[in-house]
């Protein structure tokens, strides 16, 4: 003998509905943070961030002052008892503002960026998992710095050409 359930029209679209909603939700996720000063963290620095299903996450950071940059994604696997893999399909773009200065990739190097607090990382992949976006920071000279250096290169030259000079003089 065969028992049938029937279930009533309302509980079963709101069950419809409800399956529906997570399907979109587990589809994509997206979060917007902000890890603040990058200078004023020690370079190199990276920060680790969880991706879920398939995301499109937004960093925000400042800059101090102007400085040549260098910025990579990369996966990364967790090991607590429990492994949390690595996050797949990494891309990263970098914005200043709306106005995108490099990407989508994984690595950028030699980026001359000027001090500001609108800069943002997108980084997007697949698959949940674990990611870090890593940064190298060398502060850009002010033109101060090269006018110095080059006031020192000439007193150099100065003492060695009166150097020079006084052994001539004692021959």
């Amino acid at each position: 003998m065969t028992t049938t359930l029937k279930v009533p029209v309302r509980i079963r679209s709101t069950v419809v509905g409800a399956m529906a909603a997570l399907a979109v939700c587990s589809s994509a996720h997206a979060f917007t943070t902000s890890i603040g000063d990058l200078q004023a963290q020690v370079s190199p620095g990276s920060a680790m961030f969880l991706g879920q299903f398939s995301f499109n996450d937004t960093i925000g950071f400042s800059l101090s002052a102007p400085t040549m940059a260098a910025f990579a994604v990369q996966g990364q696997t967790l090991n607590l008892g429990y492994i949390i893999p690595a996050a797949g399909s990494l891309s990263l773009s970098i914005y200043k503002g709306g106005t995108l200065l490099a990407g989508p990739g994984i690595s950028f190097s030699g980026l001359s960026l000027a001090a500001g607090n609108d800069y943002s990382f997108q980084v997007a992949g697949s698959g949940s998992g674990l990611y870090s976006v890593n940064w190298y920071l060398s502060p850009v000279p002010e033109p101060q710095s090269y006018a110095l250096a080059l006031a020192g290169l000439g007193a150099i030259g100065t003492l060695m050409r009166r150097r020079r000079s006084g052994d001539n003089d004692e021959r």
